[in-house]
């Protein structure tokens, strides 16, 4: 017995499960989808609502914005025999060119060896979520969208590589130690002018350790990235090197993204038991670029179900290690654009954010909830939220409400 729920829970964890329907293909073959339409509104008009840092803005207090959540993906799993299983999930969602366009998210192949480690190889989903595989997958977690504050700032969805996870008991649950390594896919979005910074290429390694059991899942995770490419404004830079004075070398080094080190930190715990949920993490960024500056964030979470309505609250806070945009060039009226271009870049790097939250989610049917959610956000710098020229560094207060329709088929 205590090896099947080991069993279950392991399955539960390394299994590509957002959206996996048995028996809609004959055979090894299986079929999902899943999927949110949604809806938001910011009060700010100032600045957009946005999920992550892979979208663009949306919309502001003038605008009623379909783009932040809605979502559709598909997933087709192939296992040939039972210790091998192929992977392949496409999701449309509004990207980083304002744009809809498919994109391959997850394609991989998973072999279990005889002692229980799985290996993987192909395209993976960046590991950080609790209880999902993706944060795409709305069906999945208690809120309308996981907390922008502390989830929206991860810049991976995806990679390119391999990873291996072993899994044993441990009391009434399960130790895993998965390590994961490859290249970064994706870009995104840095202004209004459509600019846009590669992540294409940039090496990535990572561990994570976590123990699992009926009640609990804690979990503790590190990942290093070594970022290949430059911020998309070589003009600022050539300015910069090209003062041939050392503040000018000095402040281009400060800024350069390209060969960057990131070492993301992070630990997260989750405990449902009954009616009750409650989740919460904190996690730290270490960069040695000023144009994205080491932070830390956190976030806490609860629920309460009622039959098949659960009320949930929610809070989270984000703030850079510094809040200095000093750029140390001389006060020479002839620098004055170069100082106010390198300014804003300092600025966008920042985040000093608070939120809070209330919400309700309702299961009215077998793989589907309806959310609805207001979330007050306060702060003067922010990664997440996306600001009007000019208004990043300023005060702002926001009141964001959404609703939310997930499926999972």
């Amino acid at each position: 017995m205590h090896r099947c729920i080991v069993g279950g829970l392991v399955a539960a964890c390394v299994v590509a499960s957002p959206a996996h329907a048995e028996g809609m293909l004959p055979g090894p073959w299986g079929l999902g989808a899943f999927g949110t339409l949604g809806l938001a509104h910011g009060s700010s008009p100032d600045v957009h609502v946005r999920r992550d840092l892979s979208q663009p803005g949306t919309g502001t207090n003038d605008a009623t914005s379909a783009a932040v959540d809605s979502r559709v993906g598909v997933q087709v799993n192939y296992a040939p025999a039972d210790n091998v299983e192929f992977v392949a999930q496409a999701l449309s969602r509004y990207r980083y060119d304002a744009s809809w366009r498919p994109e391959l998210t997850w394609a991989f192949g998973r072999y279990r060896t005889d002692a229980g480690v799985d290996l993987r190889l192909g395209r993976l989903g960046f590991d950080v979520f609790l209880l999902a595989d993706s944060a795409n997958v709305g069906y999945s977690y208690l809120a309308v969208r996981p907390q922008p504050n502390y989830y929206g700032g991860v810049t991976l969805n995806y990679f390119d590589g391999a990873d291996a996870s072993f899994n044993r008991p441990l009391a009434d649950g399960v130790v895993r130690l998965k390590v994961y390594g490859g290249v970064a896919r994706g870009k995104l979005p840095t202004d209004n002018d459509g600019n846009a910074l590669e992540l294409e290429g940039s090496p990535l390694a990572g561990l994570a350790l976590s123990y699992l059991d009926e009640t609990w899942q804690l979990r503790l995770g590190y990942t290093h990235v070594h970022s290949k490419h430059e911020l998309p404004y070589p003009g600022l830079f050539e300015a910069l090197r090209g003062l041939n004075m050392p503040e000018g070398d000095q402040l281009a080094a400060r800024l350069a993204l390209e060969g960057a080190r990131l070492d993301y930190w992070s630990l997260a715990a989750t405990y449902s038991a009954g009616r009750v949920s409650v989740s919460g993490a904190v996690s730290y960024l270490d960069s040695s670029a000023e144009s994205l500056h080491s932070y830390y964030a956190s976030f806490v979470e609860a629920g309460y179900r009622f039959g098949r309505i659960t009320p949930y609250a929610g809070a989270s806070l984000s703030r850079s290690t510094s809040l200095d945009i000093t750029t140390g060039l001389p006060p020479d009226p002839a620098l004055a654009p170069i100082d106010a271009a390198a300014r804003a870049l300092l600025t966008s790097g920042l985040t000093n954010c608070r939120s809070m939250m209330l919400g309700a989610r309702w299961d009215f049917a077998a793989g589907m909830d309806l959310k609805l959610q207001i979330e007050r956000i306060r702060g003067d710098y922010a990664l997440v939220p996306w600001f009007e020229p000019g208004k990043s560094g300023q005060p702002f207060t926001m009141t964001v409400g959404s609703v939310a329709l997930d499926f999972v088929f």
